[in-house]
């Protein structure tokens, strides 16, 4: 009953971060008005907005207009009860921990949506991942001092390479130190991670631009999960 509980609040949480980077790239206001169909603009029913279900019982369409809903929104709510699911029965720590690092990887599903499309990061959600840190704080699972040492590391030095030649953006150099303040250590190894993964995709689709956060993640998600503990022990010592 519990891991179904967790999978609902997975399910609601990223059906909300899935329409606030919706509303965020389309300009609009995703506190204050209700849910509407992108297509013939109707406001839509408590009983149209139940993550997973309602997309099947729709059959994937607008009951209204009969417009196909993107398939991403059901992606994003059935992918985020499982990503939940995963990260009480994987991650290590305290309850309160596991939630944390379930609010950050939909934070950063958000970051990663709108970086795709317009290669920043709103200010906003890095300053989310840093309320996200401090309240981690209270969990014991970093120590303090790690806490302050990766704020800096791998960021700084990417700082002063920056102020010399960009090679990153200012958010994605934010992302990092925010991400470490929380993570502690663990952001070596997500670092590196996000480093090969976006030379692979350089090599296979000739780019040289390319938004990081989807890179990051790449890299955050089986870190968390506690799946590549042995990678950290290469670049640090416990």
């Amino acid at each position: 009953m519990y891991l179904f509980f967790t999978f609902l609040f997975g399910s609601v949480l990223f059906s909300f971060a899935c329409c606030m980077a919706d509303r965020i790239l389309d300009g609009e206001d995703f506190i204050h008005g209700r849910s509407h169909c992108g297509h013939c603009r109707h406001v839509l029913s408590w009983t149209d907005t139940i993550p997973v279900v309602s997309y099947l019982l729709c059959r994937g369409r607008c009951r209204y207009c009969g417009e196909r809903i993107p398939v991403h929104v059901f992606l994003w709510e059935s992918g985020g009860g499982v990503l939940a699911v995963c990260m009480q029965q994987l991650c290590t720590g305290s309850p309160l921990h596991r939630w944390i690092m379930i609010l950050y990887c939909a934070i950063l599903m958000v970051m990663s949506r709108i970086d795709r499309r317009t290669l920043s990061i709103p200010v906003f959600l890095q300053y989310g991942i840093a309320v996200l840190g401090a309240l981690d704080c209270l969990t014991g699972t970093v120590p303090l001092p790690e806490r302050l040492v990766f704020f800096l590391v791998p960021a700084l030095p990417l700082w002063i390479i920056c102020r010399l030649r960009p090679v990153m953006g200012r958010g994605d150099i934010r992302l990092l130190a925010w991400s470490g303040f929380l993570l502690g250590r663990q952001i070596i190894a997500v670092f590196v991670l996000s480093m090969w993964a976006g030379a692979a995709v350089c090599i296979i689709l000739r780019k040289r631009k390319l938004a990081y956060v989807p890179l990051f993640l790449a890299g955050i998600l089986p870190t968390v999960a506690g799946l590549i503990d042995p990678l950290v022990l290469l670049y640090l010592p416990k």
